[in-house]
């Protein structure tokens, strides 16, 4: 296994889902996926949403323990080590970082939690829902937009949210996608609808750490190409680059230009069928929009 690009799934905005920044996604020469959640160091800064959003939902989850859904032995141990985790950081007095120009700002530092342990499992690799089409992949580099944060959940009974510097785009979406990007210049985009969350490795591994399959599912969403076969070289290596000013775009870069892509003409879309109340047809409306999802591309530089 030969591990040729990562990226971490955030950049700590305060309206992106709360795991994101403190998740690592690795991609293999062969198109694998995996992740590491949470990679931290011991020393963090968590912005305004992440400890009460990662709280909430802990709570949550050991709330629903109690009810009559059957769970796996894997989801017992990662629901009972998330809240181990948070356990810790509730209980932690941060330290109240100095700042020389007397700002009045929330500099919070906390310590990394003891428990579980500072070592997290490695997820993956992931099932790719798109058949032969990405069996193998010659992969460059991989990107990764995160979800929004669910603001409505985590300010129930609140008044206001602007304490917490939410700034949550319009066409938000709150699902991850993945993108890969593959030798020959084309662009792989997948949606997971399913968040990695916190794993931790047990404290006594087994002998076997070899990772086993992931019922995590990445689906395919696009396959695009920025490249001629003819025109690029043997040594071609694409890169990705993110675009400050929006989440839902990125760039592209070769030896032969620059690429810009949105994402933004089939998120909309994509949320209003999951956040949908009706399940009738879900699954052929999902086929119907991925079969058009119609995300903008253009060249903007050639070389």
């Amino acid at each position: 296994m030969e591990i040729v690009s990562a990226c971490f799934g955030g950049n700590g905005s305060p309206d992106e889902s709360s795991w994101s920044s403190l998740t690592l996604w690795l991609v293999t020469n062969e198109g694998d996926v995996y992740a590491l959640c949470p990679l931290m160091p011991s020393k963090w800064q968590p912005n305004a949403t992440q400890i009460p959003s990662l709280s909430a939902n802990a709570m949550a989850k050991k709330a629903s323990e109690m009810g009559d859904e059957p769970m796996t032995e894997q989801e017992k141990r990662m629901q009972s080590d998330q809240y181990t985790w948070l356990s810790e950081v509730d209980k932690q007095i941060p330290f109240l970082a100095a700042r020389d120009d007397n700002i009045a700002v929330n500099d919070a530092i906390y310590s990394r939690p003891k428990h579980p342990g500072p070592l997290p499992r490695l997820q993956g690799p992931f099932t790719m829902a798109a058949g032969s089409l990405v069996d193998f992949l010659d992969v460059s580099d991989i990107y990764v937009i995160p979800p929004k944060l669910d603001a409505q959940e985590l300010m129930l009974g609140e008044d206001d949210d602007s304490e917490l510097g939410l700034q949550e785009e319009a066409n938000g979406l709150s699902a991850t996608i993945v993108c890969l990007l593959t030798t020959d210049g084309r662009v792989y985009t997948f949606v997971d609808l399913e968040e990695v969350e916190g794993q931790w490795l047990p404290s006594k591994p087994p002998k076997n750490m070899t990772p086993t399959p992931d019922s995590h599912e990445l689906i395919l969403i696009e396959a695009l190409d920025t490249l001629e076969p003819e025109s690029s070289s043997i040594d071609e290596w694409p890169t990705f680059t993110r675009d400050p000013f929006s989440r839902y775009s990125l760039f592209t870069t070769h030896s032969q230009g620059v690429y810009f892509f949105s994402f933004l003409p089939w998120i909309t879309r994509l949320e209003e069928e999951l956040q949908s109340s009706s399940t009738v047809g879900t699954e052929f409306r999902l086929k119907v929009l991925m079969e058009s999802a119609g995300t903008l591309r253009e060249r903007i530089l050639n070389f």
